[in-house]
C-alpha cells in the first residue's frame, strides 16, 4: 500500500504540495489554535476531528482540479522507479489507465471520525487520517497519514504491496 505522512504544525501548508498555492490564513490560524489548545484539553479525538474538518474545508476551498489530483497521487506514489509509479508517470500510459479528473465524494469514513475518504473518478480513492503521536508530553504531534486506497483495476496487479 502506498502511504505518506506529514506532521501538522503551525506552518502546515498542503496547498503548496498539490495546488501550487498557499493555504488561507484562516486555515493556518485554526490549525494553530487547535494544536495550541490540545495540551490543555484531554480530548485528543476532538482535536483530531477539528484538524481533519479544517483540512477538508480548506482542500475543497482550493477547488481541486485534474492537475492538483495528479499531484496528490504523485505525492503518495512517488516518481521513483517502483512498478506503479513507472506506469503512471510515463508518457505513453496504457490506454485503459486514466488518472482522476474530478472528485466524486469527500466525506468521513463511516467507521472512523478521524479518517476522510476522497473518492475520485476513474476508480481512484485516497484516505486522510489524523494520528496523534501522544508520548505523554506537551509536545505531542499530529500527523496526517495519506493512503492510496483505490486505483483502476488495470493497475491492481502492479506493485500490489
Amino acid at each position: 500500500m502506498h502511504e505518506k505522512s506529514i506532521t501538522i504544525n503551525n506552518d502546515f501548508d498542503f496547498a503548496k504540495l498539490w495546488f501550487d498555492k498557499t493555504c488561507s490564513n484562516e486555515y493556518i490560524k485554526a490549525n494553530i489554535s487547535f494544536i495550541s489548545q490540545y495540551p490543555f484539553s484531554t480530548n485528543i479525538k476532538e482535536t483530531s476531528i477539528n484538524l481533519l474538518k479544517n483540512f477538508k474545508i480548506e482542500f475543497l476551498r482550493l477547488k481541486p482540479n485534474q492537475e492538483s489530483l495528479e499531484k496528490l497521487l504523485q505525492f503518495i506514489v512517488g516518481k521513483d522507479e517502483s512498478p506503479l509509479s513507472s506506469v503512471l508517470w510515463r508518457k505513453n500510459k496504457p490506454r485503459n489507465i486514466n488518472l482522476p479528473t474530478k472528485i466524486l465524494d469527500f466525506s468521513f469514513d463511516e467507521n472512523s471520525n478521524t479518517t476522510l475518504i476522497l473518492t475520485m473518478n476513474n476508480a481512484w480513492a485516497v484516505s486522510f487520517q489524523i494520528s496523534n503521536t501522544n508520548n505523554n508530553t506537551i509536545k505531542s504531534k499530529f500527523k496526517l497519514i495519506i493512503k492510496l486506497l483505490g486505483r483502476p483495476s488495470a493497475l491492481l496487479y502492479i506493485d500490489a504491496a
